[in-house]
């Protein structure tokens, strides 16, 4: 969306060239490249640079101001030195190129990056992204208990605890069905095999990455989404999930419980027979699991991305001392 006083002028670095055109057809206008080792030359006389992904120049006379969408890098998942070397990068961005705020994407980030990085502390804001560019979706509802996880196949995502959880529903209701979707991440092998090794495995189907209409189809069909993740940044999938009116189950804690705002059924999600207790409830309480749905709804639509574009020039404002 355009801001009334704002110009914006998007970059890429000169190793995505090939992928400048995306840009163009994302946001309508044309992308300059940023030359890494000039980035001064690239950018001119702009006012601020902003760096939605973890980067932004060292040096220079504009203002900077970085988006940190999550920290994981610095969790026990990443434990390996490809983690090292972004750890590293990240300790650079902050102490290097010394961006002069800092945007996170949630509360629990903000905190998160306070404490890793007691020197950001007074410089961060916390701006939520938006989903009012998903498709709206018209449930239908499935005539078998389905259960649908739809993200990264990664260790964070706790997916052994889910099919875990899973075997003791399917004892109770065998016609369940449970479906994975998305591509693989790091340890996506050892947790695939260690899934079609559990009791219910012939109820259990991994799709890999799906399409957009596939997404919006099992979100139309599923009893609901399980979304079991030890660490989110945000928690984009539970939102989408929510405005497809699709009842949510989700982890009490961290930015899961943040985003979902009690309008999930949360859970400790460390435990599967939390997990399968809450899962039981959205099969044998429909009623109420329609109404919590519609009303996570309704919520989940507060999220815009005109109420981001607003709240990110606020802290443009702020950053030239204009507010």
């Amino acid at each position: 969306m355009k801001m009334e006083g704002v110009n914006f002028q998007p970059y890429y670095r000169v190793s995505r060239w090939k992928k400048a055109h995306y840009i163009k057809q994302h946001l309508g206008i044309n992308a300059k490249p940023l030359f890494s080792e000039l980035p001064f030359l690239s950018i001119g006389n702009t006012q601020i640079f902003h760096g939605p992904d973890f980067r932004v120049p060292v040096g220079g006379r504009f203002k900077k101001v970085v988006t940190v969408h999550d920290l994981v890098v610095f969790q026990d998942f990443y434990d390996s030195p490809s983690g090292e070397k972004a750890r590293n990068n990240f300790r650079k961005l902050v102490q290097h190129c010394q961006p002069d705020h800092y945007i996170t994407v949630s509360n629990f980030i903000k905190n998160e990056l306070e404490h890793l990085f007691p020197e950001t502390k007074g410089k961060v804001s916390v701006t939520y992204s938006g989903i009012d560019h998903l498709q709206v979706i018209e449930r239908k509802g499935s005539e078998v208990p389905l259960f649908i996880y739809i993200g990264t196949i990664e260790e964070r995502k706790n997916l052994l605890a889910l099919s875990k959880a899973f075997e003791a529903v399917w004892e109770i209701y065998p016609e369940a069905k449970l479906i994975l979707a998305g591509g693989k991440g790091l340890g996506a092998e050892h947790i695939l095999e260690e899934v079609s090794n559990c009791r219910a495995n012939k109820a259990i189907t991994y799709e890999g990455f799906i399409t957009n209409e596939r997404r919006a189809e099992l979100l139309s069909l599923a009893t609901g989404f399980v979304y079991p993740s030890l660490y989110e940044g945000f928690g984009l999938p539970i939102l989408e999930a929510m405005l497809a009116g699709c009842p949510v189950i989700t982890a009490n804690s961290g930015a899961c419980a943040e985003i979902s705002h009690n309008m999930a059924w949360e859970v400790e999600v460390t435990n599967p027979e939390g997990i399968a207790k809450a899962m039981l409830s959205l099969i044998e309480q429909s009623s109420l699991a329609s109404e919590k749905a519609a009303k996570a709804k309704t919520y989940s639509q507060e999220f815009t991305w005109e109420r981001c574009a607003k709240e990110t020039l606020s802290v443009y404002e702020k950053v030239l001392g204009n507010k």
